[in-house]
């Protein structure tokens, strides 16, 4: 088990990664943005505390979605480019495959500046 922290003007990210399992502990400052992806397999996620709105582009055009710590479990299919939005000081957890794929999207990409 290998496990790593970053500190930055968003929030922090602790990182765990087991033997076949990447799990993400994440802060985000109210206002902040995260990942702006593509993963090429599946990523799930679990909203601690507060809310996050996440945007994702499904069938030609951006889909919003917001999700807050009584949802449960909530997952993003692969290939399915997403950005996280953090309304509130927000906490969540993460995970999907150690080692998957990651493509940047870039118009999410530009919307974190």
């Amino acid at each position: 088990m290998q496990t790593t922290e970053k500190n930055n003007h968003a929030g922090y990210l602790s990182k765990v990664e087991l033997e076949n399992t990447t799990i993400l502990n994440i802060f985000t400052k109210a206002g902040g943005y995260r990942w702006g992806k593509i993963y090429s397999e599946e990523k799930t996620f679990l909203i601690l505390s507060w809310e996050v709105e996440v945007t994702t582009y499904e069938w030609e055009q951006d889909r919003v979605r917001k999700y807050n710590n009584s949802d449960g479990l909530i997952t993003i299919p692969a290939h399915i480019p997403n950005i996280f939005y953090f309304p509130k000081d927000s906490e969540m957890l993460e995970w999907f495959r150690k080692n998957v794929k990651t493509e940047r999207y870039e118009r999410y990409s530009e919307m974190k500046k």
